[in-house]
């Protein structure tokens, strides 16, 4: 069966949005940097997680990214 434990609060509230905002004011403060990573690290990756998903929704993802990308592959 299908399940998945993902929470839009940890997910994109504190995982994306208070992530970008610390590392803004790490540019003021750099050495805030070593200890953002180590909190983020543990609040949303320390704990074992298992999740059953289709395979359309566990193979892609938000990058998250601020920009717009175009990549292009050419044969060669």
């Amino acid at each position: 069966p299908i399940k998945t434990t993902s929470s839009w609060f940890w997910n994109y509230a504190i995982g994306y949005y208070l992530l970008e905002f610390l590392l803004w004011i790490s540019v003021f403060v750099p050495r805030l940097v070593p200890w953002i990573n180590r909190l983020f690290y543990w609040l949303l990756y320390s704990a074992n997680a298992e999740q059953v998903k289709r395979s359309d929704k566990a193979f892609n993802f938000d990058c998250l990214f601020k920009q717009h990308v175009s990549d292009w592959a050419l044969p060669m």
